[in-house]
């Protein structure tokens, strides 16, 4: 799963978590890998975790990212959806 978030400067802090348990950017834990974040566009910058062989019981659990620098922090919450069309982020 990805993300794309604005910042300027680049997030120094990239975390995600999966029923609380953190896993910091470039880090692997069980099946879930923090990529290293990329700047697809000036400013705008891509966040994604990968899951090998996503399991019925990811649908359930809670994904968290974490992204600040030296100006502020914000906090993304996500989930899996198995449906086969996406309902969207609002």
């Amino acid at each position: 799963m990805s993300l794309n978030v604005s910042a300027n400067p680049r997030p120094t802090t990239v975390e995600w978590s999966v029923d609380e348990k953190v896993i910091k950017e470039g880090q692997t834990s069980d099946r879930y890998e923090a990529l290293l974040i990329k700047e697809v566009e000036a400013g705008i910058w891509e966040a994604s975790l990968r899951i090998k062989g996503v399991e019925e019981e990811d649908l359930t659990k809670k994904i968290n990212l974490k992204l600040a620098n030296q100006y502020g922090t914000a906090d993304f919450i996500m989930s899996l959806s198995s449906s086969s069309a996406g309902s969207g982020i609002y």
